[in-house]
């Protein structure tokens, strides 16, 4: 079945937060889709209002089952039902972690640069960020492991906050990766909070490995973050699941996710969420192949068009990171240049920390056109401040 992923889709009004800008900008920043969600979502959730009361709710057999089954077919992780936990989303459950799995002063390894709100989640509760760079060869990130031993040997060290796939480099980390991670968090006590939102979101040909699922010592240091808001492309329905195999784990998280109020669904998520992996899927293999056609347009056009930049390609996420090193060592001006000569809102690599500060995180999950669009913006913005134009 075809699904349209061409026709641009007018999201002002709606209270978008990517689309609230100002007349004749174009936004490619916050990692939010501007494709219709699968057809299935949409008729679940019709039927859901049709019935026009929206009480207390819980997940029932059906929720547990469809995560269970996506992930059982998609990845061969087969996931019990009692290590399942519902939360309204994985940035709230995983704030609740860090303040349940961590003290106040300790320290959190993140492997930079990587996803902002990580840095939230940990410094706006009082721990410290252990920053664990990825090393990059120009074209390329990979994890030095001897570097991640000397970050989670350190004492102060409690938790990890691995990213998997990684945002924004789009890094699929390999089976034997996750299996020293593993091995290395065990050996000295740190929990590793994994965030696997982009998991589905990976070019054809290519399958990410759930952290868990990799064996026995994976699934016991770990507390794993899923949920199909980012698949989807259904954020604003506040849905997630924690899995975590340790009873005493759960046990810890179950308490924290009820101390925030953050463990019960709303009206609409369950519906939804049992709509998107029951019956979603053929809208994820279409989407998975418009996006990689998205990425490589971007990198084709930076490439052939603008000298000085150029992108790293990487297999997952819909998100592009693009090396502007010979522009700036920093293009925290360069984004509020493009803003304002251009009208295009994009990330700064800096926001991620570690070596992101010469890139710009470019969101290329949108329609052709408007693709198109931000690239001749890119181009022109790109051009004027080689000139020495500065907005």
């Amino acid at each position: 079945m075809p699904y349209d992923f061409t026709t641009p889709v007018d999201r002002t009004g709606t209270c978008s937060l990517k689309w609230m800008v100002e007349p004749g900008e174009l936004p490619v920043w916050v990692a939010d889709m501007d494709f219709e969600t699968a057809p299935a979502i949409s008729e679940a959730l019709q039927k859901r209002v049709s019935h026009h009361i929206f009480g207390y709710t819980r997940p029932n057999p059906a929720w547990y089952a469809a995560y269970q089954h996506w992930w059982a077919d998609r990845y061969g992780w087969r996931i019990e039902k009692e290590t399942m936990l519902f939360a309204t989303g994985i940035m709230p459950a995983l704030h609740s972690a860090v303040r349940r799995f961590t003290q106040p002063g300790e320290k959190v390894v993140i492997m930079t640069p990587v996803y902002h709100c990580f840095f939230e989640s940990v410094e706006e509760n009082g721990r410290v960020v252990s920053e664990c760079p990825l090393v990059f060869d120009g074209s390329h990130y990979s994890l030095d492991m001897r570097v991640l031993e000397e970050k989670l040997r350190d004492p102060l060290a409690s938790a990890m906050i691995l990213c998997n796939p990684h945002n924004p480099t789009g890094q699929i980390w390999t089976k034997d990766e996750l299996a020293e991670i593993g091995r290395l968090a065990k050996a000295y006590g740190v929990t590793v909070l994994c965030d696997e939102i982009h998991c589905d979101l990976v070019d054809p040909g290519f399958v990410y490995t759930p952290f868990a699922s990799v064996d026995d010592t994976c699934a016991e240091v770990s507390v794993i973050f899923i949920s199909p808001s980012k698949t989807f492309n259904v954020p604003g329905l506040h849905t997630s699941a924690v899995v975590i195999a340790d009873p005493q784990k759960r046990g810890r998280m179950a308490r924290a996710l009820h101390a925030d109020q953050i463990g019960s669904p709303g009206a609409l998520t369950v519906e939804a969420t049992i709509a998107a992996y029951e019956e979603g899927e053929d809208w994820v293999e279409e989407l998975r192949r418009v996006l990689l056609a998205n990425k490589n347009r971007v990198a084709d056009f930076c490439e052939e068009n603008i000298p000085g930049i150029r992108v790293t390609k990487m297999p997952a996420t819909y998100l592009v990171w693009i090396n502007c090193s010979e522009l700036t060592d920093d293009t925290a001006a360069l984004v509020k240049h493009l803003r304002k000569t251009e009208g295009l809102i994009i990330s700064a690599g800096g926001d991620f920390r570690g070596n992101g500060a010469p890139f710009l995180r470019f969101n290329a999950a949108t329609q052709p056109c408007r693709i198109e669009d931000a690239l001749k913006r890119l181009k022109r913005g790109v051009e004027s401040w080689r000139r020495g134009v500065r907005a």
